[in-house]
């Protein structure tokens, strides 16, 4: 049978694991090219940045839309279609 310290630091492994992993796709999510691409991908960033903001406790400083969106960029479209596909491993977090 597991103690209340053990129940408590176990918790807290998940709940730093969580926090950890959501800083991670919030990094990727609001970097140049993803964030500023189109309105879902802002409002995807924010809603990331929100979500980590709610675990972290504190002020939450949201991103702004651009003057013009990336997808409404011809030269954006461009680099968009030369670039390659990046493929990430979420499986570990189930």
């Amino acid at each position: 049978m597991k103690t209340n310290k053990q129940v408590d630091l176990e918790a807290l492994r998940t709940h730093l694991g969580i926090v950890s992993t959501l800083k991670d796709i919030r990094d990727t999510q609001c970097s140049d090219g993803n964030w500023n691409y189109d309105p879902y991908m802002h409002g995807l960033a924010n809603g990331l940045i929100m979500a980590l903001g709610m675990f972290e406790g504190g002020e939450i400083d949201f991103l702004d839309a651009p003057a013009v969106w990336l997808k409404d960029n011809p030269v954006s479209e461009e680099k968009a279609t030369e670039s390659s596909l990046c493929k990430v491993d979420y499986s570990s977090l189930i």
